[in-house]
């Protein structure tokens, strides 16, 4: 199944973000799922970001049986749903801190050495 977003709108503390879908058999259904601003803030999430986090929850919905996604036909989103977005980030940190640098730092060469960093004067 597809999604396509169709936009928001703005009710006090809340953003509502409106979907539309299409099945194999060409029936459209429209889900409109409301967030929270301050959990939206609370968990780090951009307002931009949040049609491609409800949308990450449609697409994850319908995968499953069709009645997981029958309840985003109008859903309030809870803090709960974040989970799974705060797992992910944890590992890919997780993941960033195990990998070790490959760059080399850039040593002075020793006072013994022949090779010189800077300018050399020309001698006439």
């Amino acid at each position: 199944m597809q999604f396509a977003y169709d936009g928001f709108s703005h009710v006090g503390e809340c953003r509502r973000f409106l979907f539309r879908s299409r099945d194999d058999q060409a029936a459209v259904s429209t889900f409109c799922i409301s967030v929270k601003l301050s959990l939206l803030s609370e968990h780090g999430v951009l307002v931009q970001d949040g049609p491609q986090f409800c949308l990450h929850m449609l697409e994850k919905a319908s995968t499953g049986e069709p009645c997981c996604l029958d309840q985003f036909h109008s859903y309030d989103v809870m803090s709960e749903d974040f989970r799974p977005l705060l797992v992910e980030r944890e590992r890919k940190l997780a993941e960033k801190a195990m990998k070790t640098s490959l760059r080399r730092p850039i040593r002075k060469p020793q006072p013994k050495s022949n090779l010189f960093l800077g300018h050399v004067k020309a001698t006439v």
